[in-house]
């Protein structure tokens, strides 16, 4: 309730249906200018507190209108809009322009930060992006505004859906993209997992459904529900143990590994365990220990640093050190070898160099069952 003593409350100049806004090319500007202005307002205004949801909900329809209200706290699913294809770029620079608004501080009130999402999703619904992929770093920073601040207070109705606005939007940037991965895409969509996906952890599968589109325009951008199921059963997952998103993507590269006494291990049959080896020490950063089985039983024992791996291989028994250039990482570096490529910087396998010990005892590895693991899978002589 709004009082005398109390601020005034900022508020959208027009109230108009979307589906007029997204019709008329006068009408789309006009609403991008009222919208972007009651961002800059939101900025620097108080939000009146509200003890209920239905105080709440009533605030946000007479901040944003009834029509976005139901856009961003939605009772059912959507359809795409239909925007002809000389006004798509006309929408890619309006939302740039409320991208910079949301993502700059001090941020706006959730709900104006909830509106801009759903404008993405709404657009990319309506291929407005064509094929370029300019619209993932901008969904991503606009995701990671999503999770309530330290100080802002909102009832506990807001949070499914928020969570589950959350939960599409990362859904749509793990599309075409590994949160492992190295290149641009898998990147992206780690950033906005690891700063979002906490909170899509208490998504409802059900609710997020009110968020997803069929793809019935050209170029349309949408997730599936497979592809929010998936996220939010990660989420939780990572809720409960550090490494759900790392057995993920082993799962997903065709590996079996497992970790035991803090190194993660592998065993299996590959054609080339050295790659497999690489592909896994990649993936975790950290120390990783393969056993493949071809004619004869390999071992290597791989410990990478921010700018170097040591390796040893049960064909050749000496540690190797390699620096990594920046970037560069022990798949790009073994990944397509043969086999271990020269290197000036090596030392015997037994006893363990001091360099060597150290980086066991940093990462908490006992050294003895490394060297008797490697002993084991070594060729022996008939």
């Amino acid at each position: 309730m709004e009082t005398g003593t109390e601020p005034p409350q900022p508020r959208l100049a027009r109230h108009l249906a979307m589906a007029e806004v997204y019709a008329d090319q006068t009408l789309s500007q006009r609403f991008a200018s009222d919208l972007n202005h009651l961002l800059a307002e939101t900025k620097q205004t108080p939000r009146t507190p509200t003890s209920t949801w239905d105080e709440w909900r009533a605030a946000v329809a007479r901040t944003i209108g009834p029509p976005l209200t139901d856009m961003v706290l939605p009772s059912e699913p959507a359809s795409a809009p239909v925007i002809p294809p000389n006004q798509r770029h006309l929408w890619r620079n309006r939302l740039r322009a409320m991208h910079a608004a949301v993502t700059s501080e001090p941020q706006p009130w959730p709900e104006l930060r909830m509106t801009v999402a759903r404008l993405y999703l709404d657009l990319l619904a309506a291929g407005v992006w064509e094929s370029g992929e300019q619209w993932r770093p901008e969904l991503r920073d606009v995701v990671s505004t999503l999770p309530l601040r330290d100080g802002e207070s909102a009832p506990g109705q807001l949070e499914s859906y928020l969570s589950s606005l959350i939960a599409v939007c990362l859904a749509l940037l793990t599309q075409e993209a590994d949160l492992f991965g190295s290149a641009p895409n898998d990147a992206i969509a780690k950033s906005a997992w690891d700063k979002a996906a906490e909170v899509a952890a208490f998504a409802d599968a059900e609710q997020a459904e009110r968020y997803l589109y069929h793809p019935d325009q050209p170029y349309a951008r949408v997730a599936t529900r497979t592809d929010v199921d998936w996220v939010i059963e990660l989420a939780v997952d990572s809720a409960d143990d550090p490494h759900a998103e790392l057995r993920a993507a082993f799962e997903s590269a065709g590996l079996d590994v497992e970790l035991i006494d803090g190194v993660w291990v592998s065993k299996g049959t590959f054609k080339n365990p050295r790659r497999a080896a690489a592909r896994i020490a990649t993936l975790v950063g950290g120390a990783v220990r393969d056993h493949g089985v071809q004619r004869q039983a390999g071992q290597r024992d791989h410990s990478q640093r921010p700018r170097g791996w040591w390796v040893a291989d049960s064909t050749a028994p000496r540690w190797r050190y390699y620096k990594l250039t920046t970037m560069a990482t022990p798949e790009s570096l073994l990944g397509d070898a043969e086999g271990l490529p020269p290197t000036r910087e090596n030392d015997p396998f037994r006893p363990v160099p001091d360099r060597v010990a150290a980086l066991f005892e940093a990462a908490d590895v006992n050294s003895q069952h490394i060297l008797m693991l490697f002993d084991s899978f070594r060729p022996r002589l008939r």
